[in-house]
């Protein structure tokens, strides 16, 4: 008799774990467990008058290193190499990064010249914090936070401002409680296999090779920044779902789990008024959403800890900024310097238009904004990854700040 396997969430990491668990070369029986009637999870793409692609979810996929490249041969053997949107390397908003602190926007440095002389919010030449990294001792320990990890390898100016804007704008979260190791494992890998962060880029992590296909090919002959789809990211959900449907794997919509336990070797998954029994299961929920007999799974943060998020969008031929303050139409904001409203503002092509979605991310609720286009929350932030031991301890280098009633951070 074959294997069972059960996944449950129908998000993107259920999506995928079922379609490579569908190819295997033994393939088992899948099933698909999802608790709503649509698939996809937070990955949700809806088309506003006019053809504009409003993206309620994540708006771009990075092509960098082995995970980009794995995340392209997905989209190649889905069919969808066609209906790629690249951003290219010479393209503006690949070019220019921007940053506000200060009360102003300050471009980042491109190129060699640019880190060897000092410029503004820097006080100094970024190559010192370079010169730094290649001298600063390897750290041992299994993780640290990503403020003390930049502190400590390029400097506290760095990580004031460029670490920390960088989280704000990725996570929405501070740099002082995310974990490194969780956010940045290419970074932390670069240190634990070379003693140095450049170096290790530069060389390597002795990791397996990557995947190889035209459209990873193009996206490195043509410096890809990120990607997205013609239609909007949801085109890949979407994808996976007929693909799925299509190697006999059973999807099962409007079935919330609400019971795991382990009898006499095999799985129970309680379904409410059915039960499914697996030889394994493949939990693609928040740790909020299992609930077992025993202590078959820890989680060392509360489940209630997240960020929430609002996004509000405008589809328009010209940005609700001055052109002239930002070419690139997108920057980051420092955690100092405002009201830590504004995380991150960009522009991105209204697909089939030759218009442009403009969108602001905000730390308020959505309930604080207003419009047509304001969207749905963005998925919680979690500082750390499902841990086997049951303690719950702070991140080495955790500095907890004093809360201000204007945010909602992790």
């Amino acid at each position: 008799m074959g294997r069972t396997v059960v996944v449950l969430g129908g998000g993107i990491s259920g999506l995928a774990a079922s379609y490579h668990l569908s190819r295997a070369p033994t393939a088992p029986k899948v099933v698909l467990v999802e608790g709503g009637e649509r698939l996809g999870g937070w990955i949700r793409s809806v088309r506003g008058p006019g053809g504009a692609v409003f993206e309620l979810g994540p708006r771009g996929i990075r092509p960098a290193g082995a995970r980009g490249a794995r995340t392209l041969l997905l989209v190649s053997e889905l069919g969808l190499a066609s209906e790629v949107l690249p951003v290219r390397g010479d393209h503006p908003a690949a070019r220019n990064r921007f940053l506000y602190a200060g009360g102003a926007l300050h471009a980042l440095p491109a190129g060699l010249r640019g880190l060897l002389r000092p410029s503004p919010p820097f006080s100094k030449p970024l190559l010192w914090a370079g010169l730094r990294d290649l001298t600063a001792p390897q750290s041992r320990d299994p993780d640290e936070t990503v403020h003390s990890f930049a502190e400590r390898r390029l400097g506290p100016e760095v990580a004031a401002l460029a670490a920390d804007s960088l989280c704000r704008g990725v996570f929405a979260g501070s740099s002082q409680e995310l974990s490194v190791r969780s956010c940045f494992p290419s970074l932390f890998q670069a240190e634990q296999a070379h003693r140095s962060v450049l170096l290790g880029l530069l060389l390597g992590t002795g990791q397996s090779s990557q995947p190889d296909s035209a459209l990873i090919r193009q996206a490195r002959a043509e410096r890809w920044s990120q990607w997205s789809l013609r239609g909007g990211l949801e085109m890949l959900p979407q994808a996976l779902t007929t693909h799925l449907t299509e190697r006999g794997v059973t999807v099962l919509r409007g079935h919330p789990a609400c019971g795991l336990s382990l009898q006499a070797g095999r799985w129970k998954v309680s379904l409410g008024d059915s039960c499914l029994e697996a030889d394994h299961v493949i939990s693609a929920l928040p740790a909020s959403g299992i609930w077992t007999s025993g202590a078959v799974l820890r989680r060392s943060r509360r489940p209630g800890d997240c960020v929430r998020l609002g996004c509000l969008s405008r589809a328009g031929r010209e940005p609700p900024w001055p052109q002239s303050d930002c070419d690139a139409g997108r920057f980051l904001v420092t955690g100092a310097g405002g009201q830590g409203l504004c995380l991150f503002s960009g522009a991105v092509p209204a697909a089939g238009t030759g218009s442009s979605c403009h969108t602001v991310r905000t730390e308020r609720a959505p309930e604080s904004l207003s419009g047509p286009s304001a969207q749905a929350l963005h998925p919680p932030v979690y500082t750390r990854p499902l841990e086997e031991t049951g303690v719950s301890c702070p991140l080495p280098g955790y500095s907890p700040a004093a809360p201000d009633p204007g945010w909602s951070l992790l």
